[in-house]
């Protein structure tokens, strides 16, 4: 679950979005790192879920 935007609601969307794709990319990279020391990179998986304001 995303925790860049918890307590940051009120900004800019783009502000927010930027602090999302930081968090993903973070995500993403300890994963990788992760599933390749042991060979299993086709084992990343990724979901969004999102709801209106």
């Amino acid at each position: 679950m995303s925790e860049a935007n918890e307590d940051k609601t009120s900004g800019d969307f783009r502000e927010m979005g930027f602090r999302l794709a930081q968090e993903v990319i973070a995500f993403l990279k300890r994963k990788m790192d992760k599933a390749s020391r042991r060979g299993n990179l086709k084992d990343i998986k990724l979901s969004f879920v999102g709801h209106s304001i």
